[in-house]
């Protein structure tokens, strides 16, 4: 079983320095209708944030809503969207949000292929848009631990279930891959029907207990 999850985009270059990145994103938003590229927005994003970035607004089509795409450095030559910003409305569905990546990413890609230089090396990557526990807990030792956890009766608060949960606690602490906690409580909530009290018990004694551990460790 998956949950539904915000997709990433990472636009980079093997060739072009970050003005290089800047400026295909700024020829594509001039080439294409869909796209403004926004200049004043952008120098003062880039300005806050104290490094390169950009502001793209995606106007609105029949398949996706009004935005604006915020582009920042992530490492040299290559950048990834920090958010997208609805234009039109409070904020966005999940759905609505990749739906504006999907396109955007699509359509740079189409743009990259119409001006065919192959000095240019753009990449334009986007993730998928749903995550399954396998790839929440990506480590083998503490994926096993934590079905084990999810086998017994971890909501009845027993000081077996608690303990089998610690176990797991233990385990994650000694992995390098890293769980994205606000994954996993999703997973509990829309993938098990967990209720939001329990799900959130849960994720916060995991994070308690890896800070303990961590701070043990020095």
């Amino acid at each position: 079983m998956t949950i539904k999850i915000f997709r990433e985009v990472q636009v980079s270059s093997k060739l072009l320095d970050d003005q290089g990145v800047l400026d295909i994103l700024i020829g594509f938003c001039k080439e294409t209708r869909s796209y403004e590229f926004l200049h004043k927005e952008s120098q003062d994003y880039s300005e806050g944030i104290r490094c390169h970035a950009c502001f793209i607004h995606s106007h609105k089509t029949s398949a996706t809503e009004s935005a604006g795409i915020a582009l920042a450095q992530q490492r040299p030559r290559t950048f990834y969207v920090a958010n997208v910003i609805p234009r039109d409305k409070a904020e966005l569905t999940i759905r609505e949000y990749n739906d504006v990546l999907v396109r955007f990413v699509a359509d740079l890609r189409k743009y990259i292929k119409y001006i065919g230089k192959k000095e240019v090396a753009i990449d334009a990557k986007i993730t998928v848009d749903t995550i399954g526990i396998n790839q929440i807990i990506a480590s083998t030792r503490p994926l096993e631990l934590f079905k084990r956890y999810l086998g017994a009766f971890p909501r009845s608060y027993h000081p077996s279930d608690i303990r089998r949960l610690d176990i797991f606690i233990c385990a994650l602490s000694r992995c390098r891959r890293k769980v994205d906690l606000g994954y996993l409580e999703c997973y509990l909530i829309q993938d098990l029907n967990w209720n939001k009290k329990d799900a959130s018990w849960c994720v916060q004694r995991i994070e308690t207990g890896l800070d303990i551990l961590k701070a043990n460790r020095r």
